[in-house]
């Protein structure tokens, strides 16, 4: 009676073992998916980092240029009424030559 006993309880050990293995088992792969899907979260939040300091870097970019054509824009200008003076007064010039030769 006590071999059938310590035998039954040997059984219903084995059992919770398993039990036990099966749930640890299946917590390993909760745990396994969980970490998977937050490396992923992880990787994609960084990839959407990277698009925005791209974006960022690239407004930057566009901005200076703006202001480098803003720039060349005003000295285009000021180099055409430079030399609108500049032919202005060489026409004076001759005018004044012409005056004296003749």
């Amino acid at each position: 009676l006590e071999l059938r006993m310590s035998r039954m309880e040997t059984e219903h050990a084995l059992r919770d073992v398993r039990d036990r293995e099966a749930s640890l088992r299946e917590m390993q792969l909760e745990i396994d998916l969980v970490t998977a899907s937050a490396a992923e979260a992880n990787r994609r939040a960084a990839e959407g980092m990277e698009v925005a300091r791209v974006a960022r870097t690239d407004k930057e970019y566009v901005d200076g240029l703006e202001a480098k054509v803003t720039a060349l824009q005003e000295w285009a200008l000021a180099s055409t009424e430079s030399k609108r003076l500049t032919v202005e007064r060489c026409r004076e010039l001759e005018g004044r030559v012409k005056e004296l030769e003749g």
